[in-house]
């Protein structure tokens, strides 16, 4: 299978975000995030978001939006991504993304039926609430978009997926003398 070079870059950049908050607790009136999930790792996210990428037929472009989005939701309601909350927030980041910038972008009701983690109500009380967290300001200028293309870019060119590839391997090989609780990112 070839891989989607910007799926593996979504996908290290939110596993690097969950390494980076670990042990950090969801606030309660965002727990409709919340899913319980085993230690994540990059082949397995990759795999769900690659096949919600082409059942959904997701832009490219959307990948690096939804990467924005996620930043701007944790800056703004202080729910990080975590272990817990990754799956979900990913899900809706992408899906908004979609709505956003495809021309024709799948309904909330086909886009639950991608995953059968949750259900459409769900799905549209999380859109609701994420999207009133970023103030529905989901426009990017070319500039951010650059610039969050280019992170990612170094990242996935940075990974070997066809290893059995952990984020973390990836992280203390490229960010010497940086424990993973103190792990950088390029946004927030």
């Amino acid at each position: 299978m070839k891989v989607n070079q910007t799926v593996k870059g979504f996908c290290a950049v939110v596993l690097a975000q969950v390494l980076k908050n670990k042990g950090q607790k969801t606030p309660e009136e965002y727990r409709i995030f919340e899913q319980q999930a085993q230690e994540p790792q990059l082949n397995v996210f990759y795999n769900s978001v690659y096949k919600l990428f082409r059942k959904a037929q997701i832009e490219p472009e959307c990948l690096i939006a939804a990467i924005t989005y996620l930043d701007e939701f944790q800056r703004l309601s202080g729910c990080l991504v975590t272990q817990d909350t990754y799956i979900r927030l990913s899900f809706v980041a992408l899906m908004t993304a979609s709505k956003v910038w495809d021309d024709i972008s799948c309904s909330s009701k086909s886009f639950a039926l991608c995953s059968s983690d949750f259900s459409l109500r769900e799905l549209n009380q999380m859109k609701r609430l994420f999207c009133q967290l970023l103030q529905f300001k989901l426009f990017l200028d070319s500039a951010d978009y650059k610039d969050y293309y280019y992170d990612m870019k170094k990242v996935w060119l940075s990974i070997d997926t066809d290893e059995e590839c952990v984020v973390k391997k990836w992280i203390d090989a490229t960010v010497p003398n940086q424990p993973v609780d103190s792990c950088w990112m390029w946004w927030g």
